[in-house]
This record gives C-alpha cells, structure tokens and sequence, in this order.
C-alpha cells in the first residue's frame, strides 16, 4: 500500500524547517561569534570610558551584527555608550519631555554645583528657531538633586551657553529646590548638548522638559506664584492690575484703608482688596523667608539621633537640610517647660521645674511682637483618643490625654490666657494643621508640638518600646507635608529642634530645611534656644531682641542666603 501523501508531505515539511532553523542559528552564531573576536578593542574602550560591561557589549555587538565585521575594523563603529558624549541621545527639534535614569561614572562637570563625581545623560538637541528656551527637570517625574548644564558645538570641550548651568531652580518630587532650570538663549540651526548631572554623587529618575522658542521670547513658568491679587468695584472701564511679588505701589497691610487713585477725575477712586489676611507678606521682596514652620521634639541627645537605626527619616533628611552639631539648651535649663520659655522669651522666668499655669507676667514675648507687627501666628498642640483637646476651650491645664500643657508656652502669658477667644484663635489642635495647609492658610509662624506619643518623651506608655521610632515616624508622615505645601515652597523654612537633653545640655538636635538652606550642610558654631529665637526675630523684622536672643547668635550660617 503507498503511503499517504499527506503524511509524507508534512514530515518532509518539519524536516526542511529544521534544516533552516539549524542553518539560520548557525549563521546568527557565526556572526555573533565574528562580531565578539573583531570587536573585543572597541567593547573594551567603551568601558573604559566609564561605560557599564553589559551596555557596551549590548551597543558596540549589537551595530556589528547590523553593519557587519567590516564595521570593527575601521573607524565605522567607535566606541559609543548610550546617553554619553559619544553616543548622545538625540532630541527632536520641537522638544518634549523625556523620562530615564543616570547610573554608572562621571565623564563630565558643569561649572555649577558638584557634578563632578555624579553619572549624567547626555542629549543632543538641534533647534530650528531662534529665540529663548526652557530646558528644565522640575517635578514629579525628577526624585534626586539635579545639575543641569547645556554646551554649543561639542559636547565634552564645547563651551557652557551664557547661563547654561543651573543647580537648584524648582521642586523636584521631594517638594524641596533640587531640580533645575535653564532659559538659555539659542540659534537656530546650531547643536547644543545638553547634559542632566547630579549633585555631589546624586544619581536616579528624572524627567527632562525641553520646549523650544516659538518665535518670540519664551515664558517661563515660575514655581513662585503670585502673592497678591488686585480686584475692582469699578465698572469694566476702569483698569485692574495684577501685582507681582514686586509691586509698584505702596500698600497698606489693612485693605480697609488702602486705596488706588486712578488717572480719572479726583471724586473717583478705586477701592482695592487681597484675598488674605492683613498679615500675610505680599509686599516682602521674593527672596526673604516667608512662612516659618518650628516643630519642637522632646528630650533626646544628638547622639542618639544621628546615625541610629531608630531614625532613618531624621538622618535621611540630613543629606539635603543644613544642622548643627552643637546646638544646647541653655544651660542648666531644665525641664521642659522652661526650655520651651526660652523658645518664646529668651528666658525662662526663673521657673525650672513643670507647674501648670499661668505665667504670673505678660512681660513682652515673640507672640506680642508678631501682633504688634500684624504678623500672624498659631501654636497647633497634637493630642489624640476620645476626650482629645479639640480647640474648644483655652487648654490652660493638663487637659485631653496626651496634649502636655506644659509644651505649650503660650498659655503661660496672661497676656494670651485673660482672652479666652484671642487665645481660641492662636492656640489650636494639630488637626486642624493639615488643611490649613493644604488650603494655603497657615500663619506666618506655626509653632508646633507633637504629643506625647510622637514627641520621643521618656516613659510614655504609648512609645515607651521606641520612643526614638515612633517620633521619626511621626516626623515621616508630617514633614513630607509641610515641604509640599506652597507656604513652604514660596519662601518657607522648617526648624526641627529639640527643647532639652536627656543627658547635661547636649548638644540637641537642629535641623534646618528650606529653599535658602544650605544643602549637606553642618557647622560647629554653638547655638542654643536663644539663638532659635533671635533668628525668627530677625526673619519677621521685629525688635528689640528679647533677652537671651539678645547676646546669642543666630542661624544664618546654616542658609545660603538670610533671612
């Protein structure tokens, strides 16, 4: 009997695919094979040019495989690693946003920052009109501190374009300054190399925007809006303008009486209100510390923060917040309660022990000053559970259950405690700290304490297995906040400090964070409270200082510019 064509035709057709399967591989393995011995030189100097083994091989076999053996034994294929000078990534000419990571060595540095130990990418981008771009790594889509710097006609020995490095011009997704912007001026027609580099060894995620000039001067966006909103009664003829954070006429710090003379005749005048309080700072210059955040932590030597696994958020802060290695508590001065005087006061009133209050004098404080200013103010006190303090009432006494009136120097002053409604008004819970944040309606001063679970006091029964820990854990959910909000990132500063020692008078810990702050930064200048106090005066522009602030020295070393 024949066999049946259908079966015969089906394995002749199996084994003529294998011939070719066998054939093919054998081929791909030949090629693969010249490529690795003509090649070895070239994958070689890639990584000596700092490139990673993995990606050179993956680059300079890959375009061998496409180009042929031909292509490693002339000038064809030269030693290239993706995202360097050799090898740059290619932008269109109309821009965009362009997402990667930096890893491996540094080749290169910009003339600003410290990028000299940090991996880059490298981009080369060509424009086709003439004009100002923007070229940024602001956002949510950067998480490490960026160096951005831009070169013209060569990429490793091109000069740097007028103003072509900048380190900290935004937020990054941190919420602090640490990406950065360039607005440089190009020629259409000319290639740039534009190079995103990190800050002293900094490496990760970024983002990268490029938007071209479209023909006239391009606007830059700025992280810093507006501070001030003129509105008008007037009917539509009348002109309304809108001040920058620089404005051009005097106004008064109460709405009710400023007025606007426009150029119409003497009998009509323009009435001109804000949406914010009186208080606010819209006629400070954009470079002056704004909003002021102080969080006070209880009882807890620098020794056992600094490096303690205990505290991994507090020491993690350290590498972009500036801090003191010697900060005390005056000397001498404890308990709490007259540590947290001093912060008020400059001193402590010769109380050194925790009695409940008032405070016998309404001899002049900071609070007072603030008033007298037209500067606002809030002290928000944490406390928790069921029967919590709640804002309800002055909390004059040990009340709720874990709100310690003691940590509340305010309440101490007759001055404060003798109007239960003024007092209502400036001293408040802590739950009501988050969406008055989120809302943009924080004071200019926000004193706040933690409770007893969170503050790292000593035998607390709820923190009592580590204090150390669950104060840090604390501070990692509540501090992310404040470096988000836009009071802090329009000119905020937050002060992390401790009121006392557990052993002598420290040093304690005083961390600095803020947009003017200096970065990485330590000094070992000795501070105390006093010194806490001068600087706030010296921010909110209020004197005489108050006695210890008066001999002590401030905190301007710890920020890159002050106040």
């Amino acid at each position: 009997m024949r066999p049946r064509p259908k079966t015969l035709g089906f394995t002749s057709l199996l084994t003529l695919l294998a011939a070719l399967y066998l054939a093919d591989a054998a081929g791909a393995a030949s090629v693969a094979r010249q490529c690795r011995e003509a090649c070895g030189d070239e994958v070689a100097a890639c990584v000596g040019a700092g490139g990673h083994p993995r990606a050179c091989r993956r680059s300079v076999l890959g375009r061998c495989k496409r180009e042929g053996v031909a292509a490693c034994q002339g000038e064809a294929l030269a030693p290239a690693l993706a995202g360097s000078c050799s090898s740059p990534t290619v932008l269109p000419a109309q821009g965009g946003t362009f997402g990667g990571a930096t890893s491996g060595t540094s080749a290169l540095a910009g003339s600003c920052g410290s990028s000299g130990t940090a991996p880059e990418q490298v981009f080369q981008w060509t424009p086709t009109a003439s004009g100002t771009a923007t070229i940024q790594t602001c956002g949510a889509g950067t998480n490490f501190d960026t160096v951005l710097y831009m070169r013209s006609g060569a990429c490793a020995s091109g000069p740097e374009v007028a103003g072509g490095c900048n380190d900290d011009a935004c937020t990054n997704a941190t919420g602090l300054y640490r990406a950065s912007r360039l607005t440089p001026s190009v020629t259409a027609g000319q290639t740039y190399f534009i190079v995103v580099d990190g800050y002293g060894g900094a490496q990760g995620i970024y983002g990268l925007t490029v938007t071209p000039p479209v023909g006239s001067p391009t606007t830059t966006t700025s992280t810093r809006p507006p501070t001030t909103t003129t509105t008008t009664t007037r009917p539509p003829t009348t002109t309304s303008t809108t001040t920058t954070t620089r404005p051009t006429t005097t106004t008064t710090t109460r709405p009710s009486t400023s007025t606007t003379t426009t150029a119409r005749p003497p009998t009509t005048t323009t009435t001109t209100t804000t949406t914010r309080p009186p208080t606010t700072t819209t006629t400070l210059p954009t470079s002056a510390i704004r909003t002021v955040f102080l969080i006070v932590m209880e009882n807890t030597d620098w020794s056992s923060i600094k490096g303690s696994s205990s505290a991994p958020y507090i020491n993690s802060l350290l590498s972009v917040a500036a801090h003191a290695e010697q900060y005390y508590n005056p000397p001498n001065n404890h308990p709490s309660l007259p540590n947290y005087l001093w912060l008020e006061a400059g001193t402590n009133f010769g109380i050194s022990s925790d009695p409940n209050p008032p405070q016998r004098t309404s001899s002049p404080h900071l609070a007072t000053m603030l008033d007298a200013a037209g500067i606002s103010w809030k002290t928000y006190q944490e406390d928790e559970g069921s029967g919590a303090y709640d804002g309800s009432d002055c909390p004059n006494y040990g009340e709720g259950n874990w709100y310690d009136v003691n940590h509340n120097p305010f309440v101490y002053f007759t001055d404060v405690t003798n109007n239960t409604t003024y007092c209502k008004a400036h001293v408040r819970p802590y739950s009501e700290f988050p969406t008055d944040l989120a809302s943009n309606n924080v004071p200019r001063y926000n004193f706040i304490v933690p409770d007893l679970c969170h503050d790292m006091h000593e035998n607390i029964s709820c923190s009592q297995s580590n204090r150390i820990r669950f104060g840090d854990t604390w501070l990692s959910t509540e501090v992310p906040k404040i470096l988000a909000s836009p009071a802090y990132l329009n000119g905020g500063a937050l002060f992390l400090v401790w009121d006392e020692a557990a052993s002598n008078d420290g040093p304690i810990g005083m961390i600095v964070l803020s947009p003017k702050a200096k970065r990485g930064y330590s000094n070992s200048i000795a501070y105390d409270h006093g010194s806490t106090l001068r600087t706030l005066q010296e921010i909110f522009g209020v004197t005489p200082m108050l006695r210890g602030a008066a001999t002590a020295t401030d905190l301007s070393d710890l920020f890159v510019s002050f106040p």
